[in-house]
């Protein structure tokens, strides 16, 4: 994996997306009642990313419907497990502890210091989503923002949704006062890399490191 980071100061026009393309609507999280789970068919116990169908989303038919991005709810649980277990398996080919990701995501709405969940909505159809997480940064005096677990539904793909979801994550670091926005991308992933320089990020000069603790 390699780190790309984008400080605040003005963002290409591309940035925004086309307006034709998406429409980002944007209200209170509390006045959007978790509706996650509506049209989706997913195993109940999505064991290790088994199990995960997206379904069949009535809307894909017609013409893109505006989009709904919203902060995550507790409701959205199923949701983001599932989406977190196909997108490991997807990207990294990795099985992931059902339970241990189940907790993990819970641990997000338990100390909200820790970060927040977007979602995206189309239609009243949860299509995708990412987590936001904080990083001081002592050189700048500022909390850098990292997109972290950005998943969408394979139907909405290509449509405006990860634009949109970026774009509302870049709204709220502004007003937070944030320095600038970071995620991580495998090095094998060449069409995430290329959208994400679309949307003005640079790749850093920084290698990233490890070291699991038992």
């Amino acid at each position: 994996m390699f780190k790309i980071g984008l400080s605040f100061g003005g963002f290409p026009s591309a940035f925004w997306g086309d307006p034709r393309e998406t429409e980002v609507s944007r209200v209170p999280s509390a006045a959007i009642p978790g509706r996650a789970g509506t049209g989706r068919d997913y195993a109940p116990a999505c064991e290790g990313g088994a199990g995960y169908d997206v379904g069949h989303f009535p809307y894909w038919s017609r013409a893109v419907p505006s989009l709904l991005i919203r902060a995550a709810a507790r409701t959205d649980i199923p949701d983001l497990l599932a989406w977190n277990a196909a997108m490991a398996l997807e990207t990294e080919h990795k099985t992931l502890d059902a339970s241990v990701l189940e907790r993990g995501i819970a641990a997000v709405f338990d100390k909200p210091q820790r970060g927040f969940y977007l979602v995206a909505e189309r239609d009243g159809f949860a299509v995708g989503g990412l987590l936001v997480t904080y990083e001081w940064s002592d050189w700048r005096c500022g909390d850098f923002w990292w997109i972290q677990s950005v998943y969408v539904v394979p139907q909405a793909r290509r449509s405006g949704v990860f634009r949109a979801l970026h774009a509302e994550v870049a709204r709220r670091a502004r007003e937070a006062g944030a320095v600038g926005l970071r995620l991580y991308v495998e090095t094998e992933n060449h069409r995430a890399q290329q959208t994400y320089a679309d949307l003005g990020m640079a790749r850093c000069h920084y290698f990233m490191y490890e070291a699991s603790l038992p």
